[in-house]
């Protein structure tokens, strides 16, 4: 093995965790997550060696998909079911703004139909991608175009909260559970193994998802109880801000600069939106704005998810909102694509 190729991978894990620091050190919202994320992006935008391996992407899916699935307890599962009919509105809005994305990115970006429409669609970045390329669209400017509304909503929304003196819970906050080992250890392996398996029938966010329905079965169920060992989460976090700012690269904004301009705008309108349905929301329910807002927000499930576990807003709600949409939106791409998008040039 060539020592000299594992270089980029410990550059990009050396300034994933000065990135840590410096957030720390800032007092910056999430640091542990946005604090690599910053880093490895600039690192990356700067044409800089840093890399980070697949399998670090993988290990923070699994932990964040564990620590997830632990706030899942009976009684949790009892009051998510409350909010079915709020879920559902929350997957039509998301419908909803693929359309009006589709528009944006048609008249500001000339863009062709097709790519408008995996570009908008707040499913899975490489899910979104994946489709596009099957379906011959621009995956090139599909992958742009999440990868701005990612980075854009995942450091708006922490920010602005860390502003306003948003934190607190309303829903969800897990008790202290001491850490049992042999529980832990058996969730592990079993997540592994579910994490594979929905590896092999490519299932979405399978080392997200698998982990985390595992682990909600079995933290239901009351088959095994344990809390998570002290820094995981914090190490998952990481891991998951190193895999994300390793996406970027020196042309990021120079390739199709109006399609980019056409991106920000659809996440600005796309945020505003949110914050629009949850505040009318509140009216008829009792969710707080600040967890309806990262349940409705058109950020990925692992990176809201993870916002709301640390600012302790509603985490199991977030999750089961952010999971029911990602899981309608990418099995419904396809068939609105097929339905009518495929009728397009």
């Amino acid at each position: 093995m060539n020592i000299y190729a594992l270089v980029p991978s410990l550059y990009g894990l050396v300034a994933a965790f000065l990135g840590v620091l410096v957030s720390l050190q800032l007092n910056l919202p999430l640091p542990w997550l946005l604090g690599p994320l910053f880093t490895v992006a600039t690192l990356r935008l700067c044409n800089q060696p840093v890399f980070c391996p697949r399998i670090i992407k993988v290990i923070g899916q699994a932990i964040i998909g564990i620590s997830l699935g632990l706030f899942f307890t009976p009684d949790i599962v009892d009051i998510i079911y409350k909010y079915i009919l709020v879920m559902i509105l929350g997957i039509v809005f998301a419908i909803a703004l693929s359309f009006l994305g589709t528009y944006i990115f048609m008249k500001l970006a000339h863009t062709d139909a097709k790519t408008a429409w995996f570009a908008s669609a707040i499913g899975g970045a490489s899910e979104m991608t994946t489709l596009a390329d099957r379906f011959g669209a621009r995956a090139d400017l599909v992958a742009t175009s999440h990868s701005i509304r990612l980075f854009a909503v995942v450091t708006i929304i922490p920010f602005a909260f860390k502003f306003l003196g948003v934190s607190g819970s309303d829903i969800g906050l897990m008790q202290y559970i001491p850490i049992n080992v042999f529980d832990m250890g058996c969730i592990t392996l079993l997540a592994i193994c579910t994490g594979l398996l929905f590896q092999k029938l490519r299932i979405p966010n399978a080392w997200v998802l698998g982990p985390l329905f595992l682990t909600i079965f079995l933290t239901a169920f009351q088959l095994f109880e344990s809390g998570l060992p002290f820094g995981a989460s914090q190490i998952g976090q990481l891991f998951i801000g190193w895999s994300i700012g390793d996406r970027y690269r020196s042309d990021f904004l120079k390739t199709a600069p109006k399609f980019a301009m056409a991106a920000f705008t659809y996440t600005g309108l796309a945020l505003f939106f949110t914050l629009f349905i949850a505040w009318v929301v509140t009216f008829f329910s009792d969710l707080s704005i600040s967890t309806l807002i990262l349940s409705l927000a058109p950020g990925g499930l692992t990176e809201m998810s993870i916002t709301a576990k640390v600012l302790m807003l509603g985490a199991p709600l977030v999750t089961a909102f952010q999971v029911s949409r990602m899981v309608s939106v990418v099995l419904l791409t396809s068939l609105i694509h097929k339905y009518f998008f495929s009728k397009f040039k």
